[in-house]
């Protein structure tokens, strides 16, 4: 493994346990959102140019329901550190969310130009892709999703939706057998 992919492994995984991390401090008591924006807050005073105390501190407002905050300090990560996927994938998640699905698109380009091996962007953007209607793109998306984590099953079933609106009934339901077969599994 070269140094660059290296490095691009090692992002992803701090950015993953941070966002799989959220809302949680050992010096806060189960998701106390005040306590844990004050530690936030502490931690940005310290070091105001910490991309990724803005994305954690987005994730916490996002998780309390403060959307506008959570996409401010999402834009400052990126502002911050333009190459930093886990604010891309941040912000897109919220604009899914919000039903503004080209802005979460372009969020998920940006953040696939920096970390093209995490599954959750492609699958997440398929997902716009599919709102917008956009089928070819979604099944794209969806098909890489699968080539870099083939057991994430809702990949499946939401593929098989893509291929069941363009009425390919045998790829359609050869993905919704698979989505089945990974739930029973788990």
């Amino acid at each position: 493994m070269n140094l660059s992919r290296f490095i691009i492994v090692l992002t992803f995984l701090l950015i993953f346990l941070q966002i799989n991390t959220r809302s949680q401090s050992p010096l806060c008591e189960d998701r106390d959102f005040e306590c844990l924006i004050v530690e936030a807050n502490k931690s940005l005073e310290l070091n105001p140019q910490d991309a990724d105390a803005y994305i954690k501190r987005g994730n916490i407002y996002e998780d309390n329901g403060n959307i506008e905050f959570a996409i401010k300090d999402y834009t400052k990560a990126i502002e911050i550190n333009p190459q930093n996927f886990g604010g891309y994938y941040s912000r897109g998640l919220v604009y899914k969310d919000l039903g503004n699905y080209r802005q979460a698109i372009r969020d998920f380009d940006k953040a696939i130009e920096w970390n093209s091996i995490n599954h959750c962007i492609f699958y997440n953007r398929g997902l716009s892709y599919l709102k917008l209607n956009n089928v070819a793109e979604a099944i794209k998306d969806f098909t890489k999703a699968i080539e870099l984590k083939p057991t994430y099953a809702k990949t499946y079933y939401n593929r098989g939706n893509a291929y069941a609106q363009i009425g390919d009934k045998e790829k359609a339901e050869a993905d919704y057998k698979k989505y089945e077969e990974l739930t029973k599994k788990s």
